[in-house]
């Protein structure tokens, strides 16, 4: 059930969550299913997240990207089944 507190403005779908961080639909789900973005389901059952908490995730995911360091080049994996 929506929390009174929140405005039908600040409550967003996934889709659109997923839409504005630039990832995919699975990425918000996980993202509300273990409390990362505020998540508020009503009646129907249908999830929404609040448009502040996507920005904080936006934001954290990018700062750890740039955190990261660069790696150079790629991993291949050859198998020589020819013996």
């Amino acid at each position: 059930m929506r929390n009174r507190s929140h405005t039908d403005n600040d409550l967003i779908t996934l889709g659109e969550a997923a839409k504005r961080a630039g990832r995919s639909y699975s990425w918000a789900w996980s993202k509300a299913a273990v409390g990362r973005l505020d998540k508020h389901q009503d009646e129907q059952g249908r999830i929404f997240v609040t448009a502040q908490s996507v920005a904080a995730a936006i934001a954290r995911d990018t700062a750890q990207r740039r955190r990261a360091p660069t790696r150079g080049g790629h991993l291949r994996l050859i198998i020589d089944n020819t013996k």
